[in-house]
């Protein structure tokens, strides 16, 4: 992975996540670092970017004073519900990862959806449309309630599920725009 440098450092998620918004709309890889004392007492947002991404993710921030007329920790982003994605099977790891949702979506200000996707049990669908079924319910469920974040959890496989069953996670992977936050079972 490349070198990441921070940009910018902010006690508030939202002016980070505002300027993340920003640096992707210029087609710059963006990443949100969160670190927490461990007494709990602050909090701080690292907005962080690719070391050879720096110079024209600086131009963008100076241009964003311009095109508001104020400094970035100033201005109120639009869409300040955040939305988070917990699909589950209500497995331990499942559960684990909503744990951590919840934390995140504490530190963001953002609501949780769990979400459970099933086959059509009176549908004879093969595994591979099973993956893709469920695939398409979590990305239209994603779609309909404009969701900021996805966070999944994985599931170590045998040689039986990687030889015979698609890697429902995999397609999520290539296929979504989202932010993802994975969690192993």
């Amino acid at each position: 992975m490349p070198a990441l440098v921070t940009l910018a450092t902010y006690k508030q998620s939202k002016t980070a996540y505002f300027l993340k918004a920003k640096l992707e709309n210029e087609n710059i890889d963006c990443f949100i670092a969160i670190i927490s004392s461990t007494e709990g007492k602050w909090d701080e947002v690292r907005v962080q970017v690719k070391e050879e991404d720096v110079e024209r993710a600086i131009m963008v921030m100076l241009r964003i004073k311009d095109e508001h007329g104020a400094n970035i920790d100033k201005i109120e982003p639009d869409n300040m519900v955040r939305k988070i994605i917990v699909p589950t099977d209500f497995s331990k790891g499942s559960e684990h990862a909503c744990y951590y949702a919840i934390h995140l979506a504490q530190k963001m200000n953002a609501e949780i959806k769990l979400l459970h996707v099933y086959e059509n049990p009176v549908a004879d669908l093969s595994i591979k449309e099973t993956a893709t079924y469920q695939y398409r319910g979590i990305k239209d469920f994603a779609d309909r309630n404009q969701t900021n974040l996805l966070s999944l959890t994985v599931h170590k496989r045998g040689i039986f599920e990687k030889l015979f069953k698609p890697n429902l996670f995999k397609k999520i992977l290539q296929e979504s725009n989202l932010p993802i936050l994975i969690f192993p079972s």
